[in-house]
């Protein structure tokens, strides 16, 4: 995949080809995603050497880091899920919908590893919400199969699995016996503000310190709704679905994905810029690189420099750097 470009392979009728529609200018821009991946890989590369070299060696110790590495995984496979749904190799069918979903769950996990790294505490409140997800739905299993032999060798060693968590996040008695106890972990608003406690809910203190929150509201504001429009299946996403279905009608073919595309890339950098600089691991310069180059391609991701991530990477002013990555 050397960036997304588009062969016209519209079919010719017998009167003529399909009249392209007229081209509107798009102010989004068109990644060239070849020399990009290159850069991102590398940073990905350096940053999660360090991290994994820390958790083997107990410079950053479990369960905590093993947490923290499980997300990085998570953010580093949910991108590649995204940069393959919308390939060249997958046109005319390419699937923007689809990933931009999952560009919506690079923003969470971005916005669970600041409220981690800004509120240690916050860690067994984490873990613990994973326990309460695993035991609810072990319990309905138990309800609906739990009578099936075929069914109860797997629901006990399940349940096994499920006291080891419980172990592991130091669980109290009372939250063993009814995880239902168990705060669930806020949904990505609530990271950033403090919640006042109401009959529903006791509240809690916002977990995104003033510096992370600076950029992860500002994503937030930009990125979350429509993107959860489309997880939930709304009329947005239909609107998607119908449109991507349709390329032959697009002003500008490739635009879709490569604005898709972009919203991964700038989540993941911002991910592992965090994780760099929480861990202590020596400045990548594929990561500067890479940032760099997201200025210079997208207005939001020039505002998130601004923002945090120049300051965050020492990143030279823009007046006086000449660093530029030109499309493919």
């Amino acid at each position: 995949m050397t960036g997304f470009r588009v062969t016209d392979r519209r079919r010719v009728t017998a009167t003529s080809s399909f009249p392209r529609p007229r081209s509107i200018p798009d102010p989004r821009p068109r990644v060239p995603y070849g020399p990009i991946k290159k850069i991102m890989e590398r940073a990905w590369h350096q940053v999660s050497t360090h991290l994994r070299r820390g958790l083997e060696s107990g410079t950053l110790p479990s369960p905590r880091w093993t947490y923290v590495w499980g997300l990085a995984l998570s953010a580093r496979q949910t991108y590649r899920a995204v940069t393959v749904l919308v390939a060249d190799r997958q046109k005319p069918t390419t699937m923007p919908l689809q990933a931009s979903i999952l560009v919506r769950a690079l923003l969470e996990v971005l916005g669970n590893l600041m409220a981690l790294f800004d509120s240690p505490p916050a860690f067994d409140w984490f873990c613990a919400d994973g326990h309460r997800s695993r035991t609810r739905q072990l319990r309905i299993q138990q309800e609906l199969f739990g009578d099936r032999r075929d069914w109860q060798a797997w629901l006990a060693e399940m349940k096994r699995a499920s006291d080891d968590v419980a172990t592991h996040c130091r669980l109290t008695d009372e939250e063993r016996s009814n995880p239902n106890r168990i705060l669930e972990w806020p949904a990505p608003y609530w990271l950033t503000r403090e919640r006042m406690p109401s009959r529903r809910n006791p509240g809690h203190p916002r977990l995104i310190g003033p510096q992370r929150s600076v950029a992860f509201d500002l994503a937030y504001k930009y990125w979350y709704g429509e993107l959860s429009s489309y997880a939930h299946q709304r009329a947005s996403a239909a609107q998607m679905a119908i449109f991507a279905d349709s390329p032959d009608d697009h002003w500008e073919p490739g635009a879709l994905e490569s604005s898709v595309v972009l919203g991964a890339l700038m989540f993941f950098a911002a991910i592992l810029a965090e994780l760099q600089v929480e861990i202590g691991a020596p400045p990548s310069l594929a990561l500067r690189e890479l940032w760099i180059a997201l200025g210079q391609l997208d207005q939001l991701a020039e505002m998130l420099l601004h923002g945090r991530y120049r300051r965050l990477l020492q990143l030279p002013d823009p007046a006086t750097s000449d660093q530029r990555i030109e499309p493919a």
